[in-house]
């Protein structure tokens, strides 16, 4: 190993080497960070957008109740696509529906869209599924589509019956 420290060959090999490791540990330590801070922010997105969940379905709930209607009432409480449009902008989300328990869309902020099952509900793991049947709020896994210009994160929140059983998400 002397041998090889005596030329100056010997101490550029030497000098690569050590770059090398060092750059592989420095790569290593950077692709952690970047996991735990991508992990830490869809962590917070899911908290916010089930938090904006839960305001919208507040206003909801206090929009219907002078008109004696009651959100658990229907599916749907009576709300309309405009209400639905119109909190969505207020809460900067991409759009706000109210689905079935079977996950079919009952009303949406988007027009057109009633009837048709919701791609983020249909692709939601069976564990996260069961939970939301349970009446425990989850959040989908971030998608990014070919086709769509930005990744989504979905929030389903259950909208318990006096039975104990979803009636609307």
């Amino acid at each position: 190993m002397l041998r090889g420290l005596s030329t100056y060959e010997g101490r550029v090999r030497i000098f690569l080497v050590l770059l090398v490791l060092f750059l592989a540990a420095a790569i290593t330590v950077n692709f952690r960070l970047l996991m735990t801070g991508r992990n830490a922010v869809l962590e917070e997105t899911g908290e916010r957008v089930l938090l904006e969940a839960d305001s919208v379905v507040a206003r909801l709930q206090l929009s219907a109740a002078p008109s004696g209607t009651g959100f658990g009432a229907r599916a749907s409480g009576g709300v309309t696509q405009g209400q639905l449009a119109r909190l969505a902008r207020e809460h900067d989300l991409a759009g706000i529906e109210i689905l079935s328990p079977s996950g079919r869309v009952v009303v949406s902020s988007y027009i057109g869209r009633s009837g048709v099952t919701d791609g983020g509900y249909a692709g939601l793991e069976p564990e996260r599924r069961r939970d939301l049947e349970a009446g425990q709020a989850v959040v989908s896994s971030l998608r990014d589509e070919e086709g769509i210009g930005y990744a989504t994160i979905s929030g389903f929140l259950p909208l318990i019956r006096s039975s104990g059983k979803p009636g609307a998400i």
